[in-house]
């Protein structure tokens, strides 16, 4: 572990439970952290490990089907000063996930107003690469499969996630590899204009599969649902002039 982790408090733990499991409203969330409740304090998980509380919140929804709390208390803990890139205990890849890691394991439209939330307020460009580059990641090194519904459901959810955080220019514009994977200098489309995903819809061709349709060698189009129109493609794993 790191030297100098903050132990787990009281207070930590009592807002990660009113958060969570014990939820009863948002009056319990505020007084404790008028009380010094940290966002980005350290708790045990039910492992008995260290995480970021934030963190913990956000992977208990990933089990869950409503996020509306979860909305709000994103809300609430931006007001309070949450600011990712100084969390009260240090997070790397090999010890305490950035908080932001989890928004990977939510493959669904519905953490999509969260996300806008965050990047509205300023999330940091390291923790909008490190949400965005594990769903890519994933796809490439675990499982693109888009066999099944669900996984092609998890697919564009995932690539919507995508475009929505390519959409901000504080974050495109610093960040090389996004730049390529959305195939920006391919596309004369405004890319700012991605970022309400209810004004798009996401065709796929599977053409070149026989088989199991993968995100690699597929071609995604997004169409605007107003005018019918082809607005951008994007293609994992192809160049744009084998299309």
């Amino acid at each position: 572990m790191f030297e100098g982790v903050v132990s787990m408090s009281e207070l930590n733990s009592k807002l990660l439970s009113a958060c969570t499991d014990q939820f009863n409203g948002y009056d319990t969330i505020r007084n404790l952290l008028a009380e010094g409740a940290e966002p980005l304090g350290s708790v045990k998980t039910e492992y008995g490990e260290d995480d970021n509380l934030y963190g913990a919140i956000v992977d208990y929804y990933s089990t869950e089907e409503d996020y509306s709390v979860l909305h709000e208390v994103t809300k609430l803990f931006c007001q309070h000063g949450m600011d990712l890139t100084k969390p009260a205990i240090p997070y790397d890849d090999a010890n305490i996930l950035n908080p932001v890691w989890y928004y990977t394991i939510l493959m669904n439209d519905r953490v999509l107003p969260i996300l806008k939330y965050l990047l509205d307020n300023g999330l940091d460009i390291g923790s909008a690469h490190t949400c965005w580059y594990h769903a890519v990641e994933y796809w490439f090194f675990a499982d693109g499969s888009m066999g099944s519904d669900r996984s092609r459901a998890q697919v564009l959810s995932d690539l919507k996630k995508i475009l929505l955080i390519a959409s901000y220019p504080y974050v495109l514009d610093n960040d090389d590899y996004l730049r390529e994977i959305v195939w920006l200098d391919q596309n004369d489309y405004d890319i700012t204009k991605l970022r309400d995903w209810n004004k798009y819809h996401i065709s796929v061709d599977h053409s070149r599969y026989t088989e199991n349709p993968h995100v690699c060698k597929s071609l995604f189009t997004i169409i605007d649902n107003e005018s019918g129109q082809a607005i951008w493609r994007i293609a994992f794993g192809l160049k744009p002039n084998k299309i």
